[in-house]
């Protein structure tokens, strides 16, 4: 679980998605500092803007596709809502990185006394469904306007960075939540153990004052951190989906 957790923060850093790294020579989670990072953060929100500026001033010329005022109006919408929603979750995420920074070590801090944290394999295969969904969708979604019109290239370069943001941003979101099950099943298991072998009611007692205190520091950070942090993420990407499925039904309708 521990190496998973590594690559995709490595993933999302060189992506400029975090600034949160591991540094295998302190073995600890780390901020980026370093002036490299902010300079391909400043080049992906400058792309991200330009293609909302360009949603937003073709108004008129795109997506002339069919006959009905309400498709095109939200075809237009969606595009424009799409670079901007990323845009905010980007901001939001470099403000709340301190605050995921601890969230991560103090993981790393309860999961240590659990052994190996192995990932389910529901998890990896709901990633691979999530990678076969989100080029199709862009294809389907930007394939066919491509043909009419070059220039909306650069509508699908954006719907690509979106896509793949939003991808690791949910299965690394499912990560943490996972993490936190196992660290609770861990303890769980111990206390269990402790009383099917008839300990004594000392050594359990200890046990469970162990688990009791375990699971408050989970239900803290699942509280404090977790929701606070990926809240608005989520509300911003919900925002894009919901669009982006009511044009789909509208054109289909």
């Amino acid at each position: 679980m521990q190496a998973t957790l590594q690559v995709y923060l490595e993933f999302l850093h060189g992506m400029s998605y975090s600034r949160i790294f591991y540094d295998a020579n302190q073995d600890c989670y780390r901020l980026d500092q370093s002036m490299g990072f902010y300079m391909k953060y400043s080049v992906l929100q400058t792309f991200l803007f330009c293609c909302a500026y360009y949603s937003i001033k073709e108004w008129h010329v795109m997506f002339y596709l069919t006959t009905f005022i309400t498709i095109d109006f939200i075809l237009h919408l969606t595009a424009a809502v799409e670079a901007l929603s990323l845009m905010m979750q980007l901001i939001w995420s470099l403000i709340q990185q301190y605050r995921l920074l601890n969230l991560i070590r103090r993981l790393q801090k309860l999961s240590k006394n659990c052994g190996d944290l192995k990932d389910p394999r529901w998890m990896l295969r709901c990633w691979m469904v999530f990678n076969l969904m989100y080029p199709l969708n862009t294809v389907l979604q930007y394939g066919f306007l491509i043909l009419s019109d070059s220039s909306c290239i650069l509508l699908l370069a954006n719907s690509i960075v979106h896509h793949f943001y939003c991808n690791y941003l949910m299965t690394f979101l499912a990560v943490l939540l996972n993490l936190m099950t196992q660290i609770l099943r861990k303890y769980r298991k111990g206390l269990e153990s402790a009383l099917d072998e008839g300990q004594p009611m000392e050594h359990i007692q200890k046990i469970a004052l162990r688990y009791i205190k375990v699971h408050d520091q989970i239900l803290f950070l699942a509280e404090q951190h977790v929701s606070f942090i990926y809240g608005p993420l989520i509300i911003l990407h919900l925002t894009y989906a919901t669009l982006a499925l009511t044009s789909i039904l509208y054109y289909l309708s």
